[in-house]
């Protein structure tokens, strides 16, 4: 199975990363997240579902890059920030064929 954003795939499902869910539960490729910033305050905010995808590789021949990163969060250090409050709601395990999160632009595929 395969994660696409529209249609432009971004990672097969399953592939481990060092990331890890605020539960310090790890992530791989396909999971679905929830999304939520902490201030100062303590007061959360809920920016909504996303995807754990990879950088693919160039289709070109070049090496295959594995950096998995939170589709939107490409430049946040997750496993570091403390602003920020990731947590796995689905892992790629039980999606199934067809699946489409169209309101947060994400589907999977065979």
């Amino acid at each position: 199975m395969r994660v696409y954003l529209g249609n432009c795939e971004h990672g097969e499902c399953g592939i481990e990363t060092t990331l890890i869910d605020c539960c310090e539960e790890e992530l791989a490729v396909g999971d679905i997240v929830s999304t939520a910033t902490k201030d100062k305050f303590g007061i959360m905010s809920f920016y909504g579902l996303s995807v754990v995808v990879d950088d693919r590789p160039d289709l070109y021949g070049a090496t295959m890059k594995n950096n998995p990163f939170i589709m939107g969060l490409a430049e946040v250090d997750v496993n570091n920030d403390e602003g920020w409050n990731i947590k796995k709601v689905k892992s790629w395990e039980d999606v199934v064929d067809g699946e489409h999160w169209k309101d947060f632009g994400f589907n999977y595929k065979i």
